[in-house]
Parts: C-alpha cells; sequence; structure tokens
C-alpha cells in the first residue's frame, strides 16, 4: 500500500515535467539516471539500514519481479479499475515480502528516505 501510495504520488507530482525529461534522454542517459537512483538506494540500504548483500540481492529480486507485474498489467486488456486492481494486489505483495527481508521497521525508513527523494527532486 505504501509503494502504491508512492507511486501515485510521484506520478501525480512528476509525470508531465518527468515525462517531457525522461523523453528527451538518451538511452544512455536513462540507464545512467535508473543507475545512479539504484546505487543511492542500495547505499542507503546497506550503510543506513544494515542490509546484508544477501538482503539487497532478495531485494533486488522482489523489485524486478514488481516491475515485470507492473509492465505485465500494462500490456494487459482490461479496464483501468481492473488495471488498479491488480497493481494493489502486487503492490501489497512486494510490501510484505520487502517486510520479510528488512523487517517492518526499517522498510517503514526506507519508504521515508525515497519520499525525502522525492520532495528533493520537486526542487
Amino acid at each position: 500500500m505504501i509503494l502504491l501510495a508512492l507511486v501515485t504520488s510521484f506520478s501525480m507530482a512528476f509525470a508531465q515535467t518527468w515525462q517531457e525529461t525522461w523523453s528527451n534522454m538518451t538511452k544512455e542517459e536513462k540507464m545512467m539516471k535508473l543507475r545512479t537512483f539504484r546505487d543511492d538506494n542500495q547505499k542507503f540500504l546497506k550503510d543506513s539500514l544494515g542490509m546484508t548483500s544477501a538482503q539487497l540481492k532478495s531485494i533486488d529480486s522482489v523489485n524486478s519481479d514488481f516491475l515485470k507485474g507492473m509492465n505485465q498489467i500494462n500490456k494487459s486488456t482490461g479496464t483501468d479499475d481492473e488495471k488498479l486492481a491488480k497493481a494493489k494486489e502486487i503492490a501489497t505483495k512486494r510490501g510484505a515480502d520487502l517486510d520479510s527481508i528488512m523487517g517492518v521497521d526499517k522498510h517503514a525508513l526506507f519508504t521515508q528516505y525515497l519520499y525525502g527523494k522525492l520532495k528533493k527532486s520537486e526542487g
């Protein structure tokens, strides 16, 4: 649920600007931006929250599965309400999986960290 709120907030607040900026980037620039974002997050998870390399690998796996699921939903047929229901379902599963890997408290701290990054990017 937290991820869904995060995704929704991000989408609404930054969609237009982000889309314009993102579409003007080359493939290499997009990859560098994504890599930097991931590296920053990995550093926070490791240094601030004490995640082990095994936990980081598990988190990556959960996130990869989540993104694949969201991509499948995006490509699927169905109403927006049906797609939203499916997205909520996989977001809930992702949240539970991250709680299991990190612990509820550290997952909450990571969520706060991400919200802070989003606020900062508002500029």
